[in-house]
């Protein structure tokens, strides 16, 4: 029997959802779907006593939220199934909290590991370097480019981290794109003064930021 605050979880109207196996797992993220069914025909098949299980739910109004849930099972005398009697909450806002510490803590460390790469370094283009191995290594980024100025605002110097160089390669010649307006990508982020994006029309995107030091890149 489905609570009232069942539905809500799963993001129904209560009595508008019947709640079953098969409707249930329909409702599972995909990503976490094989994992889930899996769990659950162990259980139900007698070869795990008790079900725990932390997943995300696509709900009913196209909402996602993170859900633990813990069920038993009543048998019969054959040892078939007959009763399940579980407990599921929304667990969204602990999942939220654990996953801002840790992304806090990540930049904690990142910041700590810019810091002594920077007072390893022999020179400005050996610190950026360092600092772009970093920082791409943290974020999954294949590919950075950091660009130094010249008194005259225009670029002086090109350090690129490329991950693999023959996969990534034609990556960074994209970087070093000019656009309709003659312009590229970091040579728009200096003109704005603030983080650009840009989305090619094949779905690969980038970005530049400039580092701003009194009011100017």
């Amino acid at each position: 029997e489905m609570t009232d605050e069942m539905h809500r979880i799963c993001g129904f109207r209560p009595g508008t959802f019947d709640g079953g196996v098969t409707s249930r797992i329909a409702l599972v993220h995909p990503e976490d779907r094989a994992r889930v069914e899996a769990a659950v025909k162990s259980f139900l098949s007698g070869r795990r006593r008790s079900l725990e299980l932390e997943y995300r739910v696509c709900r009913g109004d196209s909402s996602v939220v993170w859900v633990n849930e813990l069920a038993t099972t009543e048998r019969d005398a054959t040892g078939r199934p007959v009763r399940v009697h579980g407990v599921c909450q929304d667990v969204t806002g602990r999942r939220q909290a654990t996953e801002s510490l840790r992304h806090q803590t990540g930049l904690m460390d990142l910041l700590q590991r810019i810091t002594l790469a920077a007072a390893e370094s022999s020179d400005l283009n050996d610190a950026l370097h360092r600092c772009l191995i970093e920082i791409c290594g943290q974020f999954g980024w294949p590919v950075g480019h950091a660009v130094t100025l010249g008194a005259d605002g225009a670029a002086e110097g090109h350090i690129w981290y490329v991950e693999d160089r023959e996969r990534d390669g034609p990556l960074r010649d994209r970087a070093q794109a000019r656009g309709g307006d003659g312009i590229d990508l970091v040579e728009r982020a200096v003109a704005a003064c603030e983080a650009v994006w840009e989305i090619a029309p094949d779905g690969v995107s980038g970005f530049a930021f400039p580092v701003v030091v009194d009011g100017a890149p």
